[in-house]
């Protein structure tokens, strides 16, 4: 992404992000790492059956507390530092950020099947799997 892009995101993000979701492991002062929830907003958002934009806003700006329910949309570490645990750490703080923060509830998906360490760690939070993603390679000229 370029730091325009970066930036868009950003403030597009900066709407709904749950400031106590957010976090960014350091070693010496150094980023390694961060996670990044957010609330689940489809909850509010899936009652507007007719996709109307107005009745959406108003929704979430008046139930937008009443979510329960977050998504760890990233979760990353910097591949020197991989194998130090910091991935399970963060994975650890972010349940418990996210109970602190009132969120119920949480998923981590998207999390491929060779993806080891992220798999260890959902379970050794005792996370239930109920979906496998692989990702098939095959050429499409010989």
């Amino acid at each position: 992404m370029t730091d325009e892009e970066v930036a868009c995101l950003t403030e597009d993000l900066k709407k709904v992000v749950d400031r106590r979701l957010l976090l960014i492991a350091e070693v010496k002062g150094k980023p390694v790492g961060f996670s990044l929830s957010l609330p689940d907003l489809n909850i509010i958002l899936r009652r507007n059956r007719r996709g109307w934009l107005l009745p959406a806003v108003l929704r979430l700006m008046l139930f937008k507390k009443r979510i329960d329910f977050c998504r760890i949309l990233t979760l990353g570490v910097l591949p020197e530092y991989l194998s130090t645990g910091i991935g399970g750490v963060l994975f650890y703080e972010a349940a418990r950020h996210g109970i602190a923060a009132g969120y119920s509830q949480g998923e981590a998906s998207w999390i491929l099947e060779d993806n080891t360490m992220m798999n260890r760690g959902a379970e050794m939070l005792n996370a239930d799997r109920y979906k496998t993603y692989r990702i098939y390679q095959m050429p499409l000229s010989r």
